[in-house]
């Protein structure tokens, strides 16, 4: 999907991401490498998180994100502690095919259900849905996500937040890392686990 020219006169932060598959080995011991390295344990959450295309789109290939601009819009529920929190989010492609560096831009909402309504009354329709629970960790300037998904598996995500000109220094500094976890090159997944799915699961 495309989005208006000039939102690159916005550009502040980017955020790097890089995430691996977790095998049920390295899923039952992950929690205890991480406190072990000196990562805080933050929250728990469950989430779900729908995606939305223009009614238009009858294809995944419309709206693959590859070309810079081309973007994701979602609307997420987030239930920490029977804490109810919702947001909107889109992510923007900033160097073609990098799925790992995004420019991000994230607003909270009220009601989950009413800002589903305004983005079908304007002419967008759901095609994803995405359940799962997050286990959140603080590591330096790391974000580190050990996530179950429904019908899929368990994952980790790292995130650090960095200008544009330091992302492939914070693509390095993850990688490192996520050695360290001992977790190798062929579970790292090149573009995002949600892109992976919405191959298998989108539905028009």
């Amino acid at each position: 999907m495309k989005l208006l020219k000039n939102h690159s006169k916005y550009r502040k932060k980017e955020e790097v991401e890089i995430r691996a598959i977790l095998d049920s080995k390295k899923r039952a011991v992950i929690e205890t490498k991480l406190t072990e390295r000196g990562a805080k344990f933050e929250d728990k959450a469950q989430i779900t998180d729908i995606y939305l295309c223009p009614s238009s789109v009858n294809s995944f290939e419309e709206i693959e994100m590859n070309k810079v601009g081309s973007y994701s819009l979602r609307i997420r529920r987030k239930i920490t502690d029977e804490q109810e929190e919702v947001s909107i989010n889109t992510k923007i492609i900033t160097t073609e095919g990098d799925h790992n560096a995004w420019q991000e831009y994230e607003i909270d909402v009220s009601s989950f259900d009413v800002a589903l309504a305004i983005f079908r009354a304007i002419g967008f329709k759901p095609f994803f849905t995405l359940e799962k629970d997050r286990y959140i960790f603080k590591l330096d300037n790391m974000t580190i996500c050990v996530e179950d998904i429904v019908g899929f598996g368990s994952t980790i995500e790292i995130e650090v937040i960095a200008d544009a000109s330091a992302s492939q220094r914070a693509k390095k500094e993850i990688r490192t890392f996520l050695k360290e976890m001992d977790i190798d090159n062929n579970q790292l997944v090149p573009r995002s686990i949600t892109n992976l799915l919405m191959q298998q699961k989108a539905k028009f």
